[in-house]
């Protein structure tokens, strides 16, 4: 189950030194971008961000979590259609979320996806050709 955080659990944080990695809750699965959905996602994010940026814990902003790695690898036979699905991706993380997240705080990184590899996925138009590959970005292989 995704959720935010009670304040208590931000606070906390905060006095122990613990730094958080804030995913949004978007997490391995595809997203619809029809104009209702898109409306609640701005205003979800909006609320969120407006409610967590002054946290000295909170580290960074994520889109989502694996999203970009499921679209790539067809964990949803996302092959069949993935002009779509790619344009969905772009439309609620680059074109939706991000914007709000960068407006409402501009002290914190955003990221689209963890994990990602960073300015690799940026530079091959947000869904990386391996998003998972552990030579770039945050993922790391482990045996």
């Amino acid at each position: 189950m995704l959720v935010y955080e009670s304040e208590d659990f931000y606070e906390l944080a905060d006095e122990l030194g613990i730094l958080i990695w804030q995913d949004l809750m978007f997490a391995c699965a595809m997203y619809p971008t029809d104009p209702q959905f898109l409306s609640t996602v701005r205003d979800e994010i909006s609320q969120q961000v407006k409610r967590l940026k002054s946290h000295a814990s909170l580290l960074l902003w994520s889109g989502n979590n694996e999203n970009e790695k499921a679209l790539r690898q067809s964990w949803y036979n996302t092959d069949v259609n993935f002009t779509l699905y790619y344009k969905d991706y772009v439309t609620l993380y680059h074109d939706t979320i991000q914007p709000i997240v960068q407006s409402e705080d501009s002290t914190h990184p955003f990221i689209m996806s963890s994990p990602s590899n960073g300015i690799e996925s940026l530079q091959e138009g947000f869904v990386a050709k391996e998003p998972w590959s552990e030579l770039y970005g945050d993922s790391m292989y482990v045996k």
